[in-house]
C-alpha cells in the first residue's frame, strides 16, 4: 500500500494524512461512503487539497470458533 494524492473511488476504510508542514498530525483511518450520490467522509465531501490516501484497507475476517 502506498500514499497517493488520488482520492478514493469506492467505499471502504482508508488511511488519510495531511501533507501541510504546519499540520504534523498522525495519520487517521476514515470510512469513505456514498452520501447524496458522492463519496464522503461521514456526510462531508472528501477533502482534495493537501491530503494523501492509502487504501482501501481490507476488513478483518472473523476467526472461526475452536
Amino acid at each position: 500500500m502506498y500514499w497517493t494524492k488520488d482520492q478514493p473511488t469506492k467505499p471502504g476504510w482508508y488511511w488519510q494524512r495531511d501533507t501541510r508542514p504546519s499540520l504534523k498530525e498522525a495519520p487517521t483511518i476514515n470510512y469513505i461512503r456514498y452520501y447524496d450520490g458522492k463519496l464522503c467522509i461521514m456526510n462531508w465531501e472528501i477533502p482534495n487539497e493537501n491530503i494523501e490516501w492509502a487504501g482501501p484497507i481490507p476488513e478483518p475476517k472473523k476467526r472461526s470458533p475452536i
